[in-house]
């Protein structure tokens, strides 16, 4: 978002930018390291050359702060300036942990449980360039729209999708390790109700478990630790697939009929179409998954 901002809205005032840190220094590094830092920002560099430095520190304040605090954690004398001069508040804090993976690691990276229908996935460029068109659209108006960015509608992505395009992808292109291997791949099997996954786990696991443990029995316990890290891995994914059954098995489909008016909106204004544009139906999920996602995953995420 504060990419686009300084890349094609450079004439905003001033964007307060809060980011939570220790002190006020630890902000200002974290800026530097993990916003300006980022390839992401090639582009800007190369249009500004020199003269982003200047840009930055006209535009953008970094604040030390912490959203769950009274008034953001911010000083009582920003905070004062900050009323008075501020528009718009944009919240883009959205991270979602999917808890500790390192027990049932063996047992899932194996099947994909999902509800085989659709799911809304959207491009990060398209998401920042919603969110500038709406604020644009809402300037002086008192009346509160909800924009719901999402391709269920338009151009729904199946579930099933993404495990057949990385499999595709890392068979022709072998992800290497850390220790400069290439990482073997297989199709993942599609999972497509809770009952399903608790047959298959129970062919697949929870029964040459009670094997090992049988064995171990007859072994004197030689295999204890084998057992119990086993049905550790078990009980994991178990808990893992449960806490988040609501989200795996979501059939809810969004209304984003707002969202269109907006895009509408965009072309009827004459203003750079590609700039701002963020109608899904443009979207080739095979290309972009290919040839944008996975690469990006491997380069930063892996």
């Amino acid at each position: 978002f504060v990419e686009k901002i300084l890349r094609v809205a450079p004439n905003v005032k001033k964007l307060y930018l809060l980011l939570r840190a220790s002190n006020e220094k630890s902000a200002t590094q974290r800026f530097k390291d993990e916003i300006l830092g980022k390839d992401l920002y090639k582009v800007v560099k190369e249009k500004y050359g020199p003269n982003l430095t200047q840009l930055t520190s006209e535009k953008v304040t970094v604040v030390n702060g912490d959203i769950c605090l009274a008034d953001l954690g911010i000083q009582d004398s920003l905070a004062h300036e900050m009323i008075h001069q501020v528009d718009a508040i944009i919240n883009l804090a959205a991270t979602t942990k999917f808890d500790e993976r390192s027990y049932s690691s063996s047992i899932l990276f194996t099947y994909f449980l999902v509800l085989t229908q659709s799911m809304d996935q959207m491009p990060a460029d398209m998401v920042v360039n919603s969110i500038l068109v709406s604020m644009a659209a809402q300037a002086g108006k008192q009346k509160e729209i909800i924009y719901h960015l999402g391709s269920s509608q338009k151009n729904p992505l199946k579930n099933e999708k993404f495990p057949e395009v990385a499999y595709q992808y890392f068979t022709t292109k072998p992800w290497t390790n850390k220790d400069g291997k290439p990482v073997r791949v297989r199709k993942i099997e599609i999972l497509s109700s809770m009952p399903n996954f608790h047959r298959y786990m129970a062919i697949h696991y929870s029964i040459p478990l009670k094997g090992l443990a049988v064995l171990n029995m007859v072994l004197c316990k030689l295999l204890d630790k084998s057992v119990t890290d086993f049905h550790r891995k078990i009980n994991l994914a178990l808990r893992l697939v449960d806490l988040y059954q609501p989200y795996l098995f979501f059939y809810g489909v969004f209304d984003d009929s707002n969202t269109e008016k907006l895009q509408r909106m965009v072309l009827k204004t004459g203003v750079e179409t590609e700039m701002f544009y963020f109608d899904p139906k443009i979207i080739n999920w095979d290309d972009y998954f290919v040839n944008t996602h996975i690469p990006g995953l491997v380069k930063y995420v892996f």
